[in-house]
């Protein structure tokens, strides 16, 4: 797992929320968490929200459940990937 940096984001957040914002708007979304900080935020016009935390990302509402977790991918580039992929289908 990544260390936090001075922000208290670890690369991987950093990474996968720069990403996101190039396929949607993130400049509404908020760190939150007391142990763990995640990123948070909602796709618009959906019920649906995004979450990215220090190793793993997450996309949530009613009736969708899809979580994107380190272990499930070779490298961290591919879960992003693979995190950016189903929400550009979110977003369309």
């Amino acid at each position: 797992m990544d260390i936090p940096g001075q922000k208290g984001l670890t690369q991987f957040q950093e990474t996968c929320l720069e990403a996101l914002g190039e396929v949607i708007d993130v400049s509404q979304c908020s760190l939150e968490g007391e142990e763990e900080k995640y990123i948070t935020g909602r796709f618009r016009e959906t019920h649906l929200r995004y979450y990215i935390y220090e190793d793993g990302a997450e996309i949530s509402g009613t009736g969708t459940d899809m979580r994107f977790e380190r272990w499930d991918h070779s490298t961290p580039q591919e879960l992003v990937k693979r995190f950016l992929e189903e929400a550009k289908k979110v977003e369309l």
